[in-house]
């Protein structure tokens, strides 16, 4: 796979589920940024465990940056966080 992957050995037949899931989470956070933080934080770090666990590390890294900040992010940050992670996520193909 290209760089930011690590999928484990025998799990590369999971990829078009996970693509799926990774789709439905992205706009799932475009819904959340501008509401209940704690929500948004829940979300990505839901969202960082199945990368973690997929191997998809580039984008669990920056998920990771955006559940650390996103307590007490203003709307511009979270705005340019969740740009972050839209862009990691379209380099990796999801």
């Amino acid at each position: 796979m290209a760089d930011g992957w690590a999928i484990p050995p025998g799990l590369e037949f999971l990829l078009p589920r996970f693509r799926e899931e990774m789709a439905a989470d992205l706009a799932a956070l475009g819904r959340l940024a501008g509401g209940d933080r704690a929500a948004l934080v829940a979300h990505v770090h839901a969202m960082r465990g199945k990368c973690a666990m997929f191997g998809a590390l580039a984008a669990e890294a920056v998920l990771a940056t955006l559940e650390d900040r996103a307590e007490g992010a203003g709307s511009g940050e979270i705005a340019a966080l969740l740009d972050g992670v839209v862009a990691t996520f379209h380099q990796l193909g999801l």
